[in-house]
């Protein structure tokens, strides 16, 4: 895999971590007794910030390994969690050796 699209991935990973990470607290915070409403507003903001970052970096990475990414895009905005799967994994076997193509 090329330097720039690894950074791109690992880009990505790290903010789908981060929304995971939101989703968590914003789900433990909602069950409370007495959800604090600053809160919830403000990790429903970082949740929604982490996957617009992780689609912007998927798409970044796809660019950068040169493929069309007119069908990617829509994927990955309608079939998120499949659709990246699916893209990171063709990312890291396109450029692995002994491959048939």
């Amino acid at each position: 895999m090329k330097t720039v699209v690894k950074t791109a991935v690992e880009n990505s990973l790290i903010a789908l971590l981060v929304a995971v990470v939101c989703l968590w607290m914003l789900v433990t915070a909602a069950n409370l007794a007495e959800p604090p409403p600053a809160r919830i507003v403000l990790l429903s903001l970082g949740l929604a910030c982490a996957l617009v970052v992780h689609l912007v970096f998927m798409v970044q990475a796809g660019r950068r390994s040169g493929r069309p990414m007119a069908a990617w895009i829509a994927a990955l905005i309608l079939l998120p969690p499949l659709s990246s799967v699916a893209l990171i994994a063709l990312l890291y076997l396109e450029d692995k050796p002994g491959q048939v193509s």
